[in-house]
């Protein structure tokens, strides 16, 4: 397994840059670390939490507990067990209920989605009501030498994070140098290649909002 420590040595040993600090490549690691579990789906960033949706509310501000970033994909009352059916957006959700938008209606809620603050619900429950939720939540960034990026195949871990970092580094580098950016072009290959490798790797065990609402938490 990389550490912070041994993929930041990586780096700077292919940048050949002492304008930039520990602290700067660590930063472009972990801007690759994001970038990683933004563009693919990785088990061990599958996480639940509990949201309370106050009386007469459709919004609710998704809690800072969940640490929350994408991916919504289950959700039950926490109280009948019963499912709430998950949309992948509010366009989506209307298009099954269209009075969420005109004329919303009373009652337990039985359809959800999420946008990157707030927790969308309906109908409009006539007292709180607590749901169980499963999503996706953000990466830990690697802060200190010996922190390993866990959720990540362990044979990937320089390919991802030390071609990523390189790509934006060299983004800077080589800005407005008579138009050739070998390297940034180089890396920025390996960093696209390594993620498509990424998600082929992880096509199993990816969980999504399901296609029957038949589904509920035990």
């Amino acid at each position: 397994m990389a550490t912070l420590e041994e993929l930041r040595t990586r780096v700077v040993r292919i940048i050949h840059d002492d304008a930039y600090t520990d602290d700067d490549v660590d930063g472009f690691i972990n801007e690759a670390y994001k970038a990683c579990a933004g563009k693919v789906l990785l088990p061990d960033l599958m996480s639940t939490g509990n949201i309370t949706v106050l009386a007469g509310a459709m919004s609710t501000a998704i809690p800072t507990a969940w640490n929350f970033d994408r991916n919504l994909y289950l959700c039950a009352s926490a109280d009948s067990k019963n499912a709430v059916k998950v949309y992948s957006s509010i366009a989506l959700l209307t298009h099954d209920f269209p009075a969420y938008t005109f004329n919303p209606a009373i009652g337990s809620i039985e359809a959800c989605t999420a946008t990157q603050l707030s927790f969308i619900s309906y109908p409009k429950p006539s007292a709180s009501e607590i749901l169980n939720c499963a999503f996706y939540k953000k990466v830990t960034p690697l802060v200190n030498d010996t922190d390993v990026p866990l959720v990540l195949p362990e044979h990937m871990h320089f390919l991802l994070l030390v071609s990523g970092a390189c790509a934006e580094i060299f983004t800077e580098k080589e800005e407005g140098i008579d138009g050739v950016m070998i390297n940034t072009n180089k890396y920025s290959k390996r960093f696209k290649d390594a993620i498509e490798e990424l998600g082929n790797y992880f096509k199993t065990g990816q969980s999504r909002p399901a296609k029957s609402n038949r589904i509920a938490f035990i």
